[in-house]
């Protein structure tokens, strides 16, 4: 399996670093897919991210502030609704 990255169809964001100044929702702290895959693929593209307290708390500068969602239906519904501007889990949840 492996990491999928996804906004709205109507979002202007085309690429990673788009994401910064925005928020994005990973799963939960210890998923690979959901969480450690894509926060590693930010850092390594030298986008710096950040933990958030909540999901309506604004990042930080340029950085990208994320959010823990626990499922998959939440990271779909905080899309869906503008609460994260992203959300990254695996592409079997897909």
């Amino acid at each position: 399996y492996s990491t999928v990255f996804f906004t709205r169809e109507d979002s202007p964001i085309r690429a990673l670093a788009d994401l910064r100044g925005r928020r994005i929702g990973f799963q939960y702290p210890m998923s690979t897919s959901a969480y450690l895959v894509p926060a590693a693929i930010l850092l390594s593209a030298a986008h710096p991210v950040v933990a958030l307290t909540t999901p309506m708390e604004a990042p930080p500068g340029d950085t990208i502030g994320y959010v823990f969602g626990r499922s998959e239906s939440n990271l779909i519904t905080w899309v869906e609704k503008g609460i994260v501007e992203a959300a990254a889990f695996s592409d079997q949840d897909w």
